[in-house]
């Protein structure tokens, strides 16, 4: 399942404006924090709204009930609290001289790292899909969060070297309005969950077939590892699931920036 903090963000962007659930949903977003402590009775009277109706939009967004919903926000919190900071390394900084000699080693171990699991992306799947995204007419990059960002910047890439291409948020309803005649769907997903729990349900178990009426070829861009890799037509694995944050994100913005530069030299103007 998506994080706690997306399922939160993603509903509030589909809910009508002003209803119950919204102030709930609105509440437990900027308390997110504190509602592992507080009771069903605290956030009801928070929300000017009954016990009830917190419990019925905690099974909306998918969840058994409070308890389950409680305990997937204090994972998420528990991760963000285990969560590597995004640069983590002995910094000299008792002179100039000795803090750019530790940006050089730590830089020189990324960059090691980096070529490592670069090499080892299997280069015909990544000239493949230069040809599916010269050869499709509509291509539809999606990806939450970061995985949108990064997906962003290869679109603008890829406008440089003639080629449109358009970036929709991954949810059902921006995958409900593709045709699948001639569209090529590039799914961007650091750990491979790239739709909320409450959109598996929708697509009735079989997110596949699902995808296979909206896209007559569809690829996952992820790590490495275990996760949903079964649900498009292709997987491109980059790194592996016990990379720290910084170069799983490096690894990811590089790989794209490859594709727009395998991409330009295929297809120059």
């Amino acid at each position: 399942m998506d994080n706690i903090y997306n399922v939160l963000s993603n509903y509030l962007k589909r809910s009508n404006k002003n209803n119950t659930n919204e102030v709930i949903c609105r509440f437990m977003l900027n308390h997110l924090l504190e509602i592992p402590e507080m009771s069903v009775s605290q956030i009801a009277d928070a929300c000017y709204t009954s016990h009830p109706s917190v419990i019925r939009f905690t099974r909306e967004i998918g969840f058994e009930g409070m308890a389950d919903f409680k305990y997937s926000v204090q994972n998420y919190i528990d991760e963000i609290k285990n969560h590597e900071l995004r640069v983590h390394f002995s910094l000299d900084t008792s002179s100039d001289e000795r803090y750019v000699s530790s940006l050089k080693d730590w830089l020189a171990s990324q960059n090691e790292y980096c070529l490592h699991h670069l090499s080892l992306i299997d280069h015909s799947k990544m000239v493949e899909l230069c040809r599916q995204i010269h050869g499709h007419e509509n291509v539809c990059l999606c990806g939450a969060g970061l995985s949108n960002v990064i997906g962003e910047i290869f679109r603008i890439e890829l406008a440089r070297c003639g080629k449109i291409i358009s970036n929709i948020s991954p949810d059902l309803d921006s995958i409900d309005a593709l045709s699948a005649d001639n569209t090529l769907l590039i799914i961007i997903s650091m750990y491979g969950y790239f739709i909320s729990n409450v959109d598996r349900e929708r697509t009735k178990g079989n997110l596949k077939q699902y995808l296979k009426k909206h896209a007559d070829r569809s690829y996952l861009i992820t790590l490495n590892g275990k996760g949903m890799f079964d649900v498009t037509d292709e997987t491109i694995g980059i790194g592996d699931r016990n990379s720290s944050f910084d170069v799983t994100l490096n690894l990811m913005i590089l790989f794209m920036e490859i594709l727009a530069e395998c991409y330009q030299q295929m297809y120059p103007e």
